[in-house]
């Protein structure tokens, strides 16, 4: 197509690969058969050049040198088009084209006097006639609205509109009530709250004017949470931990917390932002620490190190940054993931740092997933990802930036919105930079790009949570970003004479002018007018908030103006003197002539109004990962194709690692480059050499910790960014961090505030016990679409200087080498002791720089083997891996000296010797003998009881008589599996014992109990929602969150339950094939409805039906058996029911009841497994018998191993107490609903006679002597419960004849205070009571126990 005006002409062309080089094409063909089953046998790609203002000269030189390549290109003028068989699209006319750009400055070198205007875009023509459905899907698959639109192909004219967008006046303002300012906020799309409004409101009266739609929106970027981080600022006025898992390690956290506060004199109120800042403060103010620079400046975290270089010794400035783009690159994924890696830039280039080192850290949900799963109002996860990919790797392979280090974590919750960071590194030597405070009448320069209508808002938007309009209305707020530009900026601050003339720099980030000039000075007018703009029309606001990328902000003295554009035209630079540094104290920006604003720098400091909140600090419901998983040969497989610890190979290749010829280390390393390198090493950038010194970039973060504890996941962050340091070769002697927190919209909940208090505490922690502290960080708090949210995420930046010569790579390196594992010390929760472990950390450091080890690799989302795995593939080797190397270390190795740890401080004489006695029956050991200097003690009883309920009610009877002043704290309980725990529990709720789980969860909070009382709960009534959606697809059906969400707009449309919906799916609009799936469902429970008798065979019903526990079976051997022992314990509880309303409503009572205060002492439950490491004065060890514990797989095994390593375990449990033992077992238990008949445990037949209590020996020999089978035998003798308590003096239930109290009086209880009697029930024993209590709830207690009065 051609337009000709004298001479100057428009032109379109079309261009295209030739076969062979035409890769895109075929790409494209395959993507769109494979996504939509198109059956395209063929298509041609073209790039579409629409060229306005060319002479005809000019075109026919740039036709075939500019536009395309002779070699490998096809132009044609004109096509013949087909309707249906083609589809064009263009780039919006605001987002920068990068293609467009690159040929009009192509042209001008070739014509110096052109004015071409060019725009590009893409024409697919297809082999055959597209339907309209086919055609929206290749339309929705090629066409993001926030970036792009569909071309008509008819029209060749393009204009920007230079007609100014009229301004707002907001005359009335002054007078507007609340709900009219509300309607203004929504009006104007402010991102500030109502409060902050009614703030403005008042300044502007007091000023006595109206204000200016610039001022509005100005205010709106200045104080928005991404420029002012508003929400680590709001005041926490209450901070409460709750925590079931890490109360005392939460607790001990706050105190550090507080302490620090009370050195640095710090008596302004707690934040996020103290939390978060307080030790980098810490270490400069108190332990002097003078590597931290201080300065006016904050561009970015910033210390000192002495490097050497060319044999001297330079003192160098370190600067790094984190940077977030979480919400551009939801919406926009290759703009948005652009700009993230040139901001990350801009800050520390703003600092005059030579950026050299970068690191990539994102966060997706499942990319695999099909595109029809898509959410509503969402881009696909695969396109997210991989056009972030490519935005983010062609900004910085275009700038020159080495980015060694890439990964991708893959979670679910990232649905919501995706995570994209970006890290990097810049250092300039000291000396050839200054820091000054501008004073009055300097100038300030601003150079770089220009400025458009991209980005603005970009501030303000960022701070929104992701909405159904996001993808059509947020364009405006997303830009791509010019590298080349960046790249002649990095250039011209490379110059010493240049940066040595600048006082102060700011980058253009959020809020655009406004922000990056206003920050300045507190005095300083601005002039709108001078600023270079892309095109004609914009007004003053859109020129003040506009957040155009590739700009700096220059403050230099009016006598070095001349020599610094100088240097900027070296660079082809373009640059604007646009604002002078005032003594007036105000913010001043005008238009020409016109004042468009004129704000005190005080008002603009308050930041708004000051927000406040309260923070509770909860535990999340994920299960540990730490248990131990089973080591298979088909688990190890699954795991290492599993999303997060696949080889991500393909996406690092997209980043040049080598440019700059800094890299130390490259990305994968070993002859094949296969094993991952866990951190970024390059060498500083001193020019035309070498120095000895290199800086290390590492990360910590893995979201399943989080799911488990946000407080547990970032103390793991921090340490696991610094295992990375140690692991080439770092040691943390001047290692600083830097925290990335990534959290959903918190608003009012206590419970989302107490997520990031505590995230933050972990982090106080975990500084505390490193001695290294975090001097910078970026918040980003808008992880939230609809009613998803973000899993809590902290990651942890960590940067040292190393020495080159000391840095090693990950791979194994030959044959014949020995593996060692070093653990993190920690206990069954999780919880790391950090100065334990760093010591590990701090030898293998020594072995590093001696020779000794020549290889390391910190293990990250999953197992050892998969860490192994890694390391041998890079040179193509193999590994083995013995268990019983542990127990044979001598042998394998005989220079080496073993120390047996054989004195016991802990233990009494008595129960040291009952170990010995256990331990010595093992083969399979090193001989070692416990003993101790302290006394024999108490000697141990070994008492069996009828039942198992008779035997747990009997040991916390027992416990409550003999806990002193209410020392319950004193007394553990041990058992071998989780399931044990129900009854113990039970009992304690019931007797008003206070009691702790550690290293597990409360029975009925259990994952896999919670889903069977779901089902039951949607069996018994189909009205409770929330039940219903938690079993929706458990086991997995398939049932997609968008056809959920129009189920459940079904529902609350018409008045119905979620379930009776679901009955009524085939009446709901555009479900498809999901409603054959809610049908299946809805059968299925009422199948399970048709079940009759027993509530326990009603489970077993259900589990079968449902394919429950086949769904276990995936989550591996140990983890699945551990379950299903749950299950088969709920099975025995309701063994005894046959009505399922009361069955759910008497276990509601034990699961909801009251836990009391959270700070009262408790007797601790926990399995043997979880009590490695601990002690307690008095341990019960229950279960003891034969099949239980030894486990009757054990005993049957031909393994004799596998019978020892439950013998060791016993050992563990008795060893657990200091002063005395009990051990426990039960004549009769229920099994998966059955009674079934045990005999004692054969490991405590093996405890020494001498050392049991008399009148419990002989018992215990007449059990010697009976020659019965080991295992689920009958037992003749009946062995009754002593009546004597464990510890301390006898005592006696007695019934009372008769009650003072009748249901519905009220009663008063010693502890509890004052209640309602709700029912009474008269057992053979004692009377049961149940209580509502008026501060305590609902509680069961025998009344022996209770001592009600009535009142």
């Amino acid at each position: 197509m051609l337009v000709n005006f004298g001479g100057i002409m428009d032109k379109r062309i079309f261009v295209k690969k030739r076969d062979g080089y035409n890769k895109e094409a075929l790409d494209l063909k395959y993507n769109l058969n494979i996504e939509y089953n198109l059956g395209i046998k063929d298509l041609e790609l073209y790039i579409i050049y629409d060229i306005y203002n060319i002479n005809e000269k000019t075109y026919e030189l740039a036709k075939n040198s500019v536009f395309s390549e002779v070699m490998i290109d096809e132009v044609v003028e004109d096509i013949i088009l087909q309707d249906g068989r083609y589809f064009a699209y263009e780039t919006l006319p605001a987002q920068y084209d990068q293609r467009a750009d690159s040929a009009v400055q192509c042209v001008s070198l070739l014509d110096n006097n052109s004015k071409i205007t060019v725009r590009s875009g893409k024409l697919i023509i297809f082999d055959r006639v597209l339907n309209q459905d086919e055609m929206d899907k290749v339309k929705k698959y090629l066409v993001n609205p926030i970036e792009s639109r569909v071309k008509d192909l008819s029209i060749l004219s393009f204009s920007m509109s230079s007609e100014m967008k009229k301004m707002k006046d907001l005359k009335g303002f002054s007078s507007f009530s609340k709900d009219e300012l509300i309607d203004l906020k929504n009006e104007m799309s402010l991102a500030m709250n109502i409060e902050d409004l009614i703030f403005i409101q008042d300044y502007f009266r007091n000023e006595g004017r109206i204000p200016t739609e610039t001022e509005i929106y100005v205010l709106d970027c200045y104080w928005s949470d991404h420029c002012r981080h508003t929400t680590f600022e709001t005041v926490l006025d209450d901070i409460k931990i709750e925590s079931e898992l890490f109360q005392k390690e939460m607790q001990n956290a706050f105190d550090i917390y507080l302490n620090v506060r009370k050195e640095l004199n710090i008596t302004k109120p707690i934040t996020l932002m103290d939390m978060a800042s307080i030790f980098g403060k810490y270490h400069k103010r108190v332990l002097n620490d003078q590597n931290i620079e201080v300065s006016e400046e904050i561009n970015a975290c910033s210390f000192f190190t002495d490097i050497e270089n060319n044999g001297k010794i330079e003192k160098w400035l370190i600067q790094f940054k984190n940077e977030t783009h979480n919400h551009p690159t939801e919406i926009e994924p290759f703009g948005g993931a652009s700009t993230c890696v040139g901001g990350a830039i801009r800050d520390p280039l703003s600092g005059r740092s030579y950026v050299y080192q970068a690191m990539r850290v994102t966060g997706c949900g499942n990319i695999l997933q099909k595109r029809e799963e898509t959410l509503k109002h969402k881009l696909p996860q695969v396109d997210i990802s991989t056009k972030a990919t490519s935005g983010y790797s062609s900004y910085g392979n275009q700038i020159g930036l080495a980015t060694t280090y890439v990964k991708e974590l893959y979670d679910d919750s990232y649905v919501a919105k995706h995570m994209e960071v970006g890290a990097v590194v810049g250092a300039v030597k000291y000396g050839d930079f200054k820091r000054e405070t501008p004073v009055k009448d300097d100038i300030v320069i601003l150079i770089g790009g220009r400025t458009g209508r991209d980005g603005i808002q970009g501030a303000s938007g960022s701070s929104l949570i992701h909405t159904n309009d996001s993808l059509e209305t947020a364009s405006s707020q997303v830009q791509k970003g010019n590298a080349i530009e960046e790249r002649k900026i990095q250039r011209l601050f490379r110059k010493p004479e240049v940066t040595k003339l600048i006082k102060k720099c700011n980058d253009f980030g959020a809020g655009g002018v406004c922000v990056a000039i206003g920050e300045l000075s507190d005095g300083i007018e601005i002039h709108l007018d001078k600023v270079l703009l892309k095109y004609e029309g914009l007004n003053p606001t859109e020129i003040a908030t506009s957040e155009s990328q590739e700009r700096m902000a220059i403050v230099i003295s009016p006598n070095d103006y001349e020599i610094f554009i100088k240097e900027c035209e070296k660079e082809n630079i373009e640059y604007s003197k646009v604002a002078t540094i005032t003594d007036r104290r105000r913010l001043e920006m005008y238009y020409y002539d016109d004042k468009v604003m004129d704000l005190s720098a005080d008002f603009l400091a308050t930041s708004g109004v000051r927000q406040h909140s309260k923070a509770t600090l909860c535990d999340n419901d994920g299960s540990n990962p730490f248990e131990n998983k089973l080591i298979s040969k088909e688990n190890v497989l699954n795991e290492l194709s599993s999303l997060n610890v696949a080889c991500q190979k393909g996406i690092a290749q997209r980043f040049d690692a080598s440019i700059g010829a800094t890299t130390v280390l490259m990305p994968f390393s070993g002859k094949n480059q296969l094993t991952p390198v866990q951190a970024g090493i390059q060498a500083l950038p001193t020019i035309h050499s070498t120095s000895d010194t290199a800086t290390i970039l590492s990360y910590g973060f893995i979201p399943k910790i989080s799911h488990y504890s946000p407080f547990l996941s970032a103390i793991y962050a921090v340490l696991e960014s610094v295992a990375k340091v140690y692991a080439v070769g770092g040691d943390k002697s001047n290692l600083y961090f830097s925290f990335q927190e990534y959290f959903e919209k918190l608003g009012k909940d206590s419970k989302k505030w107490g997520k990031v208090t505590q995230s933050l505490l972990g982090t106080i922690y975990a500084q505390n016990e490193i001695g290294c502290p975090s001097i910078g960080g970026k918040d980003s708090m808008s992880g939230t679409f609809n009613e998803l949210n973000v899993v809590e995420t902290l990651i942890s930046f960590a940067c040292t200087p190393v020495k080159i010569k000391n840095v090693i790579s990950p791979e194994l390196k030959t044959i014949g080498n020995y593996i060692y594992y070093v653990p993190i010390v920690k206990n069954s929760k999780g919880y790391p002791e950090i100065k334990e472990t760093l010591k590990s950390y701090e030898l293998i450091n020594e072995l590093i720089k001696s020779g000794k080890i020549l290889s390391a690799y910190v293990q990250e989302e999953g197992s050892v083997v998969s860490s192994l795995v890694k390391m041998a593939v890079g040179n193509g080797l193999g590994f083995t891996v013995n268990k019983e190397n542990i127990l044979n270390f001598d042998r394998l190795f005989p220079h080496t000296q073993v120390i047996k740890l054989e004195q016991n401080y802990r233990s009494d004489g008595n129960i040291l010797a009952a170990a010995n006695g256990v331990i010595q029956n093992n083969l399979v050991r090193r001989q070692k003998k416990l003993w101790t200097q302290k006394e024999e003690g108490a000697k141990i009883r070994i008492e069996q009881y009828e039942n198992a309920v008779e035997e747990a009610n009997q040991i916390i009877r027992e416990i409550k008589a003999n806990a002193k002043e209410g020392n319950y704290n004193d007394f553990a309980i041990l058992y071998r599996t989780n399931a044990q725990s129900r009854l113990l529990e039970e009992r304690c709720v019931t007797l008003g014992v206070p009691y702790q789980l550690v290293g597990g969860v409360n029975f009925y909070q259990r994952k896999e109990i919670k889903d069977i009382l779901a089902y039951l709960k949607t069996v018994a009534n189909g009205s409770d929602d929330i039940a219903l959606l938690r079993i929706m697809n458990v086991p997995k059906r398939g049932i997609g969150n968008a056809s959920i969400q129009k189920v459940s707009a079904f529902a609350s449309a018409n008045g119905l339950s979620l379930y009776e919906a679901i009955r009524e799916v085939s009446q709901i609009a555009g479900m498809g094939k999901a409603a054959e799936k809610f049908q299946a469902f809805s059968s299925l429970i009422e199948q399970i409805r048709q079940e009759t008798g027993k509530i326990s065979t009603l489970i077993e019903r259900l589990i079968v039906l449902t394919g429950y526990k086949e769904y276990l079976s995936q989550e591996g051997e140990i983890e699945a058996q551990a379950r299903w022992e749950n299950i088969e314990e709920l099975i025995n509880k309701a063994a005894d029911y046959t009505d399922l309303s009361q069955f759910l409503e008497d276990v509601a009572l034990i699961a909801d009841v009251d836990r009391m205060d959270e700070n009262e002492k408790r007797v601790t439950l926990m399995t043997l497994h979880a009590a490695k490491g601990l002690e307690f004065p008095y341990v019960y060890l229950t279960g003891m018998e034969d099949g239980l514990f030894p486990g009757i797989r054990s005993i049957a095994s031909e393994d004799r191993k596998d019978l020892e390593e439950e013998r060791r375990l016993c050992y563990v449990g008795i060893t657990r107490a200091k002063k005395k033992l009990c051990l426990t077992a039960a004549r009769m238990r229920m099994v998966n609903g059955e009674t079934r008949f045990f005999q004692l445990s054969r490991f405590a037949k093996e405890i020494p006679n001498q050392l049991i209590e008399q009148h419990l020996l002989e018992r215990k020999n007449q059990e010697v002597k009976k020659k019965e089978p080991p295992i689920l035998h009958s037992v003749s003798h009946i062995a009754r419960p002593s009546t004597k308590p464990s510890f301390g003096k006898e005592f006696k239930i007695e019934k009372a004849e008769h009650l003072e109290y009748i249901i519905g009086d009220r009663v008063k209880h010693m502890k509890f205070g004052e209640g309602t009697v709700l029912t009474i029930e008269d057992g053979e024993r004692d009377y049961t009571i149940t209580v509502e209590f008026d501060q305590f709830g609902i509680k069961k207690m025998m009344a022996g126990f209770a001592k009600l009065i009535k009142i």
